[in-house]
């Protein structure tokens, strides 16, 4: 990973976090996050 996808990995790790009313981001939220990264956004059907 480049250093900017590593910055993306860890906002989208602080935005779950956030989200979910946790007050430290956790390794579930850099999984998910990491998820998210490389597979794209989850889709509504």
């Amino acid at each position: 990973m480049t250093g900017a996808e590593l910055a993306n990995l860890a906002n989208e790790a602080a935005l779950l976090a956030v989200k979910r009313e946790q007050e430290a981001v956790t390794q579930s939220d850099l999984s998910d996050a990491l998820e998210k990264v490389q597979l794209g956004a989850e889709r509504p059907w």
